[in-house]
């Protein structure tokens, strides 16, 4: 009974040991993908205000042709 008692601690302590490499690797690529979506924002701001940008000077120069 001894031995099946410190089998089953082992077992346990390790399992505990996976269970926290887990979450340390979930939250480090939950890190990982807020830091790419802030990037992914930024460029679809970057992108939207060239676009408007290109628009509003293609407007300009049909207005004064």
């Amino acid at each position: 009974f001894e031995a099946s008692n410190k089998r089953f601690e082992a077992i346990d302590k390790k399992f505990e040991a996976l269970q926290k490499e887990m979450i340390v690797r979930f939250e480090a690529s939950d890190k990982r993908f807020e830091a790419l979506e802030k990037r992914l924002s930024f460029l679809q701001w970057f992108t939207g205000i060239g676009f408007a940008f290109i628009a509003t000077l293609i407007t300009l120069l049909n207005l004064f042709r």
